[in-house]
């Protein structure tokens, strides 16, 4: 049997640019174009939003945050 997970919430690039720190939205867009930041597009047009979910979110900051211990 398996456990139900809890369902994460999914953020807009403007909620997910100001999570990291005030990045400019623009360079958000392009990791997520890269492939940089794990998102999703909300729909087949080419205006369609990207959505972040929050723990791609934190996987992301945990691999791009400066350790000197490392």
């Amino acid at each position: 049997m398996t456990t139900p997970q809890t369902p994460q919430k999914f953020y807009r690039l403007p909620e997910v640019a100001e999570h990291l720190g005030g990045l400019n939205i623009e360079t958000v867009r392009r990791m997520c174009n890269t492939g940089e930041l794990r998102a999703v597009k909300a729909g087949n047009g080419p205006t369609s939003p990207w959505l972040v979910r929050g723990d791609w979110i934190d996987e992301w900051a945990e691999r791009n945050t400066y350790n000197p211990a490392v």
